[in-house]
């Protein structure tokens, strides 16, 4: 069975000015891996669409008090951003002839037992990736986030910016 567009159970309705498109419902598909393809599954209505987010964000150690996502995340936010500064060696930049402002962008898994894993990093040097992998796999344990009451691993991108003068 193949699949194109043509097959959506829904059509674009136009709102507003012409050229915007949006859709009537959300199309979610069954991956078929052993046929290589989709398969649409119109009639499936989840409790809740996974697009929005956890409803419990990741709650860092100091943020505990804080009740909405918006508030978690800055909490987080501010508390990780204190952790890098505290403990990234940012002389590594100078010992390395480095110059001018350094970016460097760290992706990381909280995963459903709160542990950070899955640590990737990008930096314009080898070893400023290394610092930071080793900063942010020192990152404390934190609660993970929640959909439906259940623990969710969840992804996380920290830019680490700083100038060498």
């Amino acid at each position: 069975m193949s699949f194109s567009l043509e097959d959506l159970p829904f059509k674009p309705v136009v709102k507003g000015k012409p050229r915007k498109t949006s859709f009537a419902s959300h199309l979610f598909l069954k991956v078929d891996r052993k046929h290589k393809k989709l398969i649409p599954l119109p009639d499936y209505e989840p409790e809740r669409v996974p697009f929005s987010g956890p409803e419990k964000y990741i709650v860092y150690p100091g943020c505990e008090s804080k009740k909405s996502n918006t508030a978690l995340r800055k909490c987080m936010s501010q508390k990780i951003s204190k952790f890098v500064a505290e403990y990234y060696d940012v002389e590594l930049a100078t010992k390395l002839n480095l110059k001018g402002i350094q970016r460097i962008y760290v992706i990381f898994t909280v995963d459903k037992d709160g542990s950070v894993t899955k640590v990737k990093s990008k930096a314009p040097h080898p070893e400023l990736e290394r610092e930071a992998r080793r900063v942010v796999k020192s990152l404390p344990e934190m609660t993970p986030g929640e959909i439906e009451d259940t623990p969710v691993a969840i992804r996380y991108t920290l830019p680490i910016i700083f100038k060498v003068q």
